[in-house]
């Protein structure tokens, strides 16, 4: 397997689920991602710009692959309506061989070029 078919996963937040949802179908759409997840609830307890502040938040869970990582956080960072959004990236080793085709699938193609 080539080091960019590895499956990464990247960590995000957003103020709503209807954010969360606006960017996460526009990145499955262009196959820069095969899947998301959005679980709400989360509550961020943070410092910024000097002050303590503590909002609700949901959590997205990118889902592609390491050849798309550049372009992808790009593109998050384009669409994400934070100032400074969150784009954890965790690179994974251990992944379904299913799944993991799925996931090469879903990625398109179209979307090789580094």
């Amino acid at each position: 397997m080539e080091h960019g078919d590895q499956p990464i996963l990247i960590y995000t937040t957003f103020a709503s689920q209807a954010a969360a949802e606006t960017v996460g179908e526009q990145v499955v759409s262009e196959e820069l991602a095969a899947c998301v997840n959005i679980l709400p609830g989360m509550v961020s307890i943070y410092r910024w710009k000097g002050a303590l502040s503590k909002d609700a938040e949901v959590v997205m869970l990118v889902k592609s692959r390491a050849r798309l990582k550049s372009r992808l956080v790009e593109r998050l960072g384009e669409l994400h309506p934070y100032e400074v959004p969150v784009l954890f990236v965790i690179e994974g080793e251990a992944c379904g061989d299913d799944y993991r085709q799925w996931l090469m699938e879903m990625t398109g193609a179209g979307n090789d070029a580094s």
